[in-house]
């Protein structure tokens, strides 16, 4: 079985649950995380999570596929960040098995390696997209990009890109985690935008992006250490490019005339 994958760590999910022994939060957990996968319609994808880890996978290759991850991807990273839950992860592609025992799903194959090593060697608050994905979609390379809204001809191609540029955007710099001075850290890559479910213009995501940059804000200030802050930091300042892109195409007097 081929398909796209995404494999989410909740951050500070083992701390939350050290400090609530009531679990009070976990109902605002698992009801974000149904009311996503359930609320996808591009394309089936089903998931499979083990305490603080989120599998979301495909069942097929398809560009709906991808776009149904993704979609799950942004929406979960949104509504988890806003119960002060944030997310780090990656979407991958590529072969992999599914087993159903009595004891439900089990996945296995080079998607979900791919996915893990690439959540383990980041160092913000995100979720990437791999190489593997770009490979078997290059199509993803021009519909997220933000371009000049300078003419109509721009407008209307920024337009047929969507919805892919609401969800996904361009990162120069995802950080990994810093192992030398003499090695590269600042991954040049794709990154998934936390969007809501109703979101299906440039204005909805910005206002969405702002109150993603609050929620960042405040776990920020809440960090034990310049180190983790760091992390907030990082993320807070993509989304703040991010925002300021969409706000000067909308601010284009051709963003609002009807496309010839």
């Amino acid at each position: 079985m081929e398909g796209y994958m995404g494999f989410m760590d909740v951050l500070g999910f083992s701390g939350r649950v050290l400090r609530d022994a009531s679990l009070d939060f976990f109902p605002q957990f698992t009801s974000a995380l149904e009311r996503t996968v359930a609320g996808i319609k591009e394309a089936e994808i089903d998931c499979i999570v083990s305490s603080d880890s989120i599998v979301i996978y495909s069942m097929d290759s398809e560009e709906d596929s991808l776009l149904a991850v993704v979609k799950a991807c942004s929406q979960l990273s949104f509504y988890l960040l806003s119960i002060d839950l944030p997310m780090r992860g990656c979407i991958s592609y590529g072969n992999y098995t599914r087993w159903e025992t009595k004891f439900g799903a089990i996945l296995a194959g080079r998607p979900i390696i791919d996915a893990y090593h690439y959540e383990e060697e980041q160092d913000w608050i995100g979720v990437m997209i791999a190489p593997s994905v770009i490979e078997q979609y290059p199509p993803i390379d021009d519909r997220q990009e933000l371009i000049v809204c300078n003419n109509a001809a721009a407008a209307r191609q920024i337009k047929q890109n969507c919805p892919w540029p609401l969800l996904i955007q361009r990162c120069s710099a995802i950080p990994f985690h810093h192992v030398s001075e003499l090695q590269g850290y600042l991954y040049d890559g794709y990154a998934v935008l936390p969007t809501r479910h109703t979101d299906a213009a440039p204005e909805d995501v910005i206002e969405t992006i702002a109150i993603s940059i609050r929620h960042l804000k405040r776990l920020k200030a809440l960090a034990p250490d310049p180190q983790s802050q760091e992390k907030y930091a990082t993320t807070i300042r993509w989304l703040k490019e991010v925002r300021g892109d969409w706000e000067q195409i909308i601010a284009s007097p051709y963003w609002k005339k009807k496309g010839k």
